[in-house]
């Protein structure tokens, strides 16, 4: 373990030899004088870069130095110290609250300034926080006094933190949470200073050491920079403190600094908050020195002692010097005492009042006029001077002394130094020692003895007042003719200063305008910069600000949207910024931007959002047309790209639906014509309504190209192209519907058709042009005229049913034996009728089947369960001929049923028909099974009817057989116009039952 401490004493020492060169360096490369710090300081860092550096030679370290100026760069800002925060040592800020701010608004004026200067602000902490305090006590509304904050430093990075006001979130451990919500505003995880408190506080860079102080001060804050230093500068800068200050200022300190060296220029308010107050009609007795320059720095006492101790001669020397070596003292040409060694108290000693350090005011009793005249003759001849025998009152005794002034060789300083060596001769003798008794002779002859040396003294003394005199003398010519002579300059030199006054008062004034129009500036300047700032902010556009190095200098909000963006990345190369898109050619695009001076515009998608932007960049020109750079703008278009997306989608999907509705339009059986020009000159039809017009479809779906003028007429004459529906509803933009007209081919023929045609409208509600159907209403005409021949045709039928019906009701009641007979048979008879006519206008009164209305005519009886067995091939009647029919087949059937084959359940009727010959149609009915018939004594009604019906309307021949097997009719009718239908496949003429229910 002693091995090892003494290894770090040696290295230490190693170290401390080579300070002062890397002092040398620091201020040569930085300007910076490092010299005065306290040794420790520098020691550590040194040590700590040679740790980093892995170097254990500190000549070596030096060396490295000198030839890498960027490791002395490092170094420097290793020896900046930089540890604040906000409100540091709270009681001492409890403290400075108390006793300092109130008094710094008492009785101040709305148009003075509170000026503070906080020198070493580092980060800034503590110039806010005196802010705030400032702040929070200043009076409210126009009463308020100006503040002004001057905070400095000589770290730049330091300084540009300052001013961003930008801190972590951490802070919020050392200010309250009122203070956070007024002084402060939440951003991106971090707090903002408010505008306001920036406003107040002024950061610039200042060495406390080489630059010239603030001056009227009210307060300085110089906190934990003091400990750093050296006592020889502690001793010179708290002076500045005191020379920068108004009356009665106040200064406040760190912790472990005080100014109790300074006692008489400041007093304490409050020791434990080190708070102390500028001392009223206390003057310093010359203004204090800058730049400050700490003295040359000596080997440290352990480097000294190492070597000095290199031999006897050395060690001998030394313990002489200090033993056994006269008092000394070291002044300057006007007696100001510059140097001191000790055991000096015999013969000098500390004025009465304010402390002074000239020699003369120092001497003590019996040795000033003495001590005055060597030194006269010292500095006039340049020579040692020696007073002997001086006799001086010291510690309640006299001693005799010889004095002697000895010239010191010049050192490089502009004013010469002298070494005043006092010397013992004997002891110290008290006043009150009792004298020896002496004869008369003896005291006479010692008197005179006594007088005699006096007088000699005296001589030599008043000898060189005399010289001094005629010296002073002299002198004071010189001076009094340099004095005239400084007055006329003087004179000339005030004349020059009023005339200086007047262009400074033009000047002041000119200043003042020119302040009051920078003022106008500042606040166009703010305006604009708000309006930037809500201009990019309302835009929402992704804006980065880069300088010719691709560094950022500023970026918008919404830019963290595309890069992990945060306040501290300005400064910093883009490209070492991740992004939030695949950015493989960002750097090259950005090269080429600044080399070729064009524009590159991309689009691209957010990994992690999915949206699309334009990105564009472009060369960044200031006001002078000076390319400074590259602006990077990112837009978001995703909406944009949906939306093309959509309309994309959306036109894929109109295109397909058009040529849906091009196949719909060429299917459908609707002729359409379209104008869309407006002017109806351009007419487009489907297939149907170029087939309708007379000419030659396409074969591929579209719709073709016809003449407006389409070929209708009205009644044998052509109409008008311009009275046609599709030019007319474009004329008067109103429907024009059931327009009916005929449509003349080019073949000769002609077709019905109806026209309708509706107008159509733009957005602003003009004609744009028509649509127009056009319908082949040939056969609807043909049914038209089809139903007129029938109504005319029904309207025979029926006079000729009411004629027969009044013809039958005639005869029936002739026939009949009571009414009871005549309503049952007429009401069948009716029903019958109705049958038939039901069959006949099932085929429109045109030709009827003849197994349907048979089957129609036996319907009524198909309660009783009996069967009817027809025979015949498909045969079609005309309507005449089925309702002679039906009503024979009634009379027939309503027979069989009261006295024939179908009044018993085994009876059954067979009808068969066929063709006898070419013409004529023969058709037999036939009774079975049923009850034995006789041929009766005279014809009945029914018997009659048949005969006479067949035989005056059809001019049929009828052949009754009453049979005991049964009763059987054959008819035959001629029937020229009958068509009979073809046999269908797989049938033939057989027995088909008709099954009742």
């Amino acid at each position: 373990a002693n091995r090892t401490e003494s290894e770090r004493d040696r290295r230490k020492r190693d170290v401390a030899e080579q300070l002062s060169r890397i002092a040398a360096l620091l201020r040569t490369r930085t300007g910076h004088d490092f010299s005065g710090y306290k040794d420790n300081t520098i020691l550590r860092r040194i040590q700590r870069r040679m740790q980093v550096l892995q170097i254990d030679d500190p000549a070596a370290f030096y060396e490295r130095l000198r030839d890498e100026p960027q490791q002395v760069d490092l170094l420097f800002q290793d020896l900046l110290i930089g540890v604040t925060s906000f409100f540091r040592d709270p009681q001492a800020f409890e403290g400075v609250e108390r006793f300092v701010i109130p008094k710094l608004f008492e009785n101040r004026k709305p148009d003075e300034t509170i000026r503070v200067w906080v020198p070493g602000c580092a980060t800034g902490e503590e110039a806010y926080s005196i802010a705030m305090l400032l702040k929070e006590n200043a009076p409210r509304g126009a009463a308020s006094p100006n503040l002004q904050i001057f905070a400095t430093d000589i770290d730049e990075r330091a300084l540009e933190i300052a001013r961003a006001g930008r801190y972590p979130a951490t802070i919020a451990t050392d200010v309250t949470p009122k203070r956070l919500k007024e002084f402060f505003s939440r951003e991106d995880g971090t707090y903002r200073v408010a505008a306001e408190l920036r406003e107040i506080c002024l950061f610039s860079a200042h060495n406390l050491l080489r630059d010239p102080p603030f001056s009227k001060l009210d307060l300085v804050a110089c906190r934990n920079l003091l400990i750093y230093m050296g006592s020889e500068l502690q001793e010179k800068i708290v002076p500045i403190f005191h020379y920068a200050l108004r009356n009665n200022g106040y200064l406040f300190l760190g912790s472990s600094e005080n100014v109790t060296r300074h006692a008489r220029l400041f007093s304490t308010i409050d020791k434990a908050s080190r708070i102390f107050q500028k001392r009223s009609g206390v003057a310093m007795q010359r203004l204090p020195e800058f730049p400050l320059a700490a003295a040359a720095r000596q080997a440290p006492p352990l480097a000294r002692r190492a070597a000095t101790a290199t031999t006897l001669r050395e060690v001998a020397e030394r313990v002489l010097v200090e033993r056994y070596a006269p008092a000394y003292v070291i002044i300057n040409a006007d007696g100001e005492l510059m140097h001191s060694s000790g055991g000096t108290g015999k013969y000098l000693e500390l004025a009465a009042g304010a402390p002074d350090h000239n020699v003369f005011s120092m001497a003590r009793r019996g040795l000033r006029m003495d001590l005055r005249a060597a030194i006269h003759k010292a500095v006039s001849t340049g020579q040692v001077a020696i007073q002997n025998k001086i006799t001086i009152g010291t510690n309640g005794g006299r001693q005799t002394i010889s004095l002697a002034v000895q010239p010191l060789p010049p050192d490089g300083s502009a004013d010469p130094l002298y070494m005043l060596v006092f010397r013992d001769i004997g002891g110290i003798k008290p006043e009150a020692d009792d004298e020896p008794v002496h004869t008369t002779d003896d005291v006479e002859s010692a008197n005179v003895s006594q007088l005699e040396k006096e007088l000699r003294e005296t001589r030599e003394r008043l000898q060189i007042t005399t010289e001094e005199l005629e010296s002073s003398n002299e002198e004071l010519k010189s001076s009094n003719e340099e004095l005239s002579s400084i007055n006329e300059e003087l004179q000339s030199s005030n004349e020059e200063l009023e005339t200086s006054k007047e262009e400074l008062q033009s000047i002041n004034e000119e200043l003042q305008t020119v302040n009051s129009e920078l003022n106008i500036r500042v606040d166009e300047l703010s305006r604009a910069n708000n309006d930037m700032a809500n201009l990019l902010e309302s835009t929402q556009i992704a804006t980065v600000f880069l300088d010719r190095d691709l560094c950022i200098k500023s970026f918008t909000p919404t830019a963290r949207d595309l890069f992990r963006l945060v306040e501290s990345d300005v400064g910093r190369p883009l490209a070492h910024v991740r992004p939030r898109f695949a950015a493989d050619g960002l750097q090259a695009d950005m090269e080429q931007v600044l080399r070729r001076l064009g524009t590159i515009e991309r689009q691209i998608e957010g990994a992690e959002s999915g949206n699309a932007y334009i990105m564009r960049m472009m060369p960044y020109r200031t006001v002078d047309n000076v390319i400074a750079g590259v602006v990077v703008t990112f837009v978001d278009v995703t909406q944009i790209a949906q939306a093309e997306a959509k309309i994309g989608a959306l036109s894929h999907d109109l295109r397909n639906r058009l040529e849906s509705l091009e196949t719909i339009l060429d299917l459908v059986p609707v002729g359409i014509f379209i104008a869309e020009d407006g002017n109806g000159e351009a007419i487009r039809a489907n297939r149907r309504a170029t087939e309708l017009a007379g000419r030659r479809a396409t074969t591929d779906g579209k719709l073709t190209q016809v003449p407006a003028g389409l070929p209708l007429m009205i009644d044998g004459a052509a109409v008008a192209t311009g009275d046609q529906p599709l030019q007319k509803a474009m004329r008067t933009g109103k429907a024009i519907p059931g327009y009916e007209a005929r449509i003349a081919r080019s073949d000769g023929s002609s077709i019905d058709v109806m026209m309708s045609a509706n107008p159509l409208f733009d957005e602003s509600g003009k004609v744009r042009g028509a649509i127009a159907t056009l319908v082949d209403i040939s056969n609807h005409k043909e049914a038209e005229r089809s139903q007129e021949r029938l109504l005319h045709e029904l309207q025979h039928r029926v006079k000729n049913i009411l004629a027969t019906i009044t013809a039958l009701a005639s005869r029936m009641i002739r026939s009949s034996n009571s009414m009871g007979e005549f309503s049952t048979s007429f009401q069948d008879r009716l029903h019958a009728m109705a049958r038939t006519h039901e069959v006949l206008s099932s085929y429109n009164w045109g030709d009827a089947d003849l197994e349907q209305l048979l089957r129609a005519m036996l319907s009524p009886y198909s309660s009783k369960r009996q069967s009817l067995v027809v025979r015949g091939q498909p045969l079609h009647l005309d309507g005449a001929t089925a309702a002679t029919l039906g009503m024979v087949f009634f009379e027939l059937a309503s027979n069989a049923a009261k006295y024939g084959a179908l009044s018993v359940d085994t009876g059954r009727v067979e009808v068969s028909w066929g063709f006898a010959k070419p013409g004529m149609l023969s058709v037999t009915w036939k009774e079975i099974g049923g009850p034995a018939v006789a041929e009766p004594s005279r014809m009945n009604f029914g018997t009659t009817f048949i005969q006479q019906s067949l035989k005056y309307e059809l001019r049929e021949s009828v052949d009754l057989n009453f049979r005991p097997a049964g009763f059987e009719c054959r008819l035959e009718i001629p029937l020229p116009r009958t068509e009979t239908v073809d046999q269908l496949p797989g049938t033939n003429e057989q027995e088909r039952p008709i099954v009742r229910p």
